[in-house]
């Protein structure tokens, strides 16, 4: 089972009592438009990581889900593969035969013809994605809660 973290969407404690006193009719609106938005910012998390050209990573892009843990309070999953490739130190890595990343290398030949053949080690850098991929997280919420509750009208 692939471990995962998670991106909280909540709202704070004296919003939900103030959600609590609405009509039934607009809670619902509001937790609806937070369950589309998380839903959104999920796909384009999963769309930025394809973008990005991450196919090697496995799993990573079907483990990217929005969820609704209660009233008021939805998740992002990002599976602990992508949160490594975001925030990693820089570091070099072994290419050593039967390893993943020397079928990697195999498949990028024409890049390495020109050093001589498969390199024996390789430097590694972070590949930020996630920060990138909330930067609309606000505008992308507040729009989705604002067209659920116009639909109310």
């Amino acid at each position: 089972m692939a471990r995962n973290t998670t991106i909280k969407f909540e709202l704070d404690k004296r919003s939900l009592n103030g959600l609590k006193q609405l009509p039934k009719e607009i809670e619902k609106a509001i937790d609806e438009g937070m369950a589309d938005g998380t839903s959104m910012l999920a796909s384009n998390m999963r769309a930025l990581f394809s973008a990005r050209g991450h196919t090697w990573t496995g799993k990573t892009v079907e483990g990217i889900k929005a969820e609704k843990e209660s009233m008021g309070n939805h998740n992002i999953q990002v599976p602990l593969s992508g949160v490594y490739l975001d925030s990693m130190r820089p570091h070099w890595i072994n290419v050593l035969p039967g390893r993943k990343i020397r079928d990697w290398v195999q498949t990028k030949q024409g890049v390495f013809d020109n050093l001589g053949g498969i390199p024996r080690a390789l430097y590694v850098k972070p590949h930020p994605w996630i920060n990138d991929s909330l930067q609309d997280a606000e505008s992308i919420m507040t729009d989705s809660i604002k067209s659920k509750l116009n639909n109310l009208k």
